[in-house]
């Protein structure tokens, strides 16, 4: 993700930032700091979690994951109640969508209330039964 930002720092900060500098270098640091952390050490010898302004965000780093993959995610949220603290679900659409990709399934997130984290779901493609 961080290839994509630099490759299309204008799109990135216009579009996907809209124009704030502040976003724009708040998600090159989040993506800098994975980016180096990953590359330094392994999953299982990290002390602990990464610090909470360097965790996913919503909504940008959605969208810079879509067009950096180049495929729809989608982000579900598993609160189950009403409660003022449910966000919503989300589609995000990448940037540039090479026509090839069309047909290909979107990732799919779903967002844990309980914890504050982002988790992948592993989907599959079914075959649609007629009735």
């Amino acid at each position: 993700m961080l290839g994509y930002l630099l490759d299309n720092v204008y799109e990135v900060m216009n579009y996907y930032c809209l124009g704030s500098v502040y976003n724009f270098t708040a998600l090159y640091f989040r993506l800098e700091y994975k980016t180096l952390n990953n590359k330094k050490t392994s999953q299982s010898s990290r002390s602990g979690p990464y610090p909470y302004q360097y965790w996913f965000h919503g909504s940008t780093d959605a969208l810079l994951a879509a067009s950096t993959f180049r495929r729809p995610i989608v982000i579900y949220n598993n609160c189950q109640d009403n409660s003022s603290y449910r966000y919503d679900d989300y589609l995000y659409l990448p940037h540039h969508m090479p026509l090839n990709k069309v047909g290909t399934l979107p990732a799919v997130m779903v967002f844990d209330q309980g914890t504050s984290h982002y988790e992948a779901l592993k989907m599959k493609k079914s075959t649609k039964v007629d009735c």
